[in-house]
């Protein structure tokens, strides 16, 4: 003999589930369109806050099959790029 409560936790869970699952599957193919991080190497020593580094990344071109494209990115450390308010300038 089921509850009303029992049928309310059920149905609940049921639909927590399902909220999961969509979440996952949408994240998944979100995270094909980004590229791939390959590796990531600190260029500048910093004791108490973040590095500064090098981030190179990887990406299929869309178009001809077994083309890759990579790209170097400098990301900023310290403080200020730690909360992201750094500014990437140009040396």
């Amino acid at each position: 003999m089921r509850t009303k409560a029992m049928r309310w936790i059920a149905a609940a869970s049921a639909r927590f589930l399902a909220l999961v699952l969509l979440v996952i599957w949408a994240d998944a193919g979100r995270a094909a369109d980004e590229p791939d991080l390959i590796f990531r190497r600190s260029t500048v020593f910093k004791l108490l806050t973040p590095n500064d580094k090098l981030a190179t990344y990887g990406i299929d071109d869309p178009e001809v099959a077994g083309v890759a494209y990579h790209f170097t990115v400098p990301q900023r450390g310290g403080i200020k790029g730690w909360l992201g308010l750094a500014e990437e300038v140009s040396r």
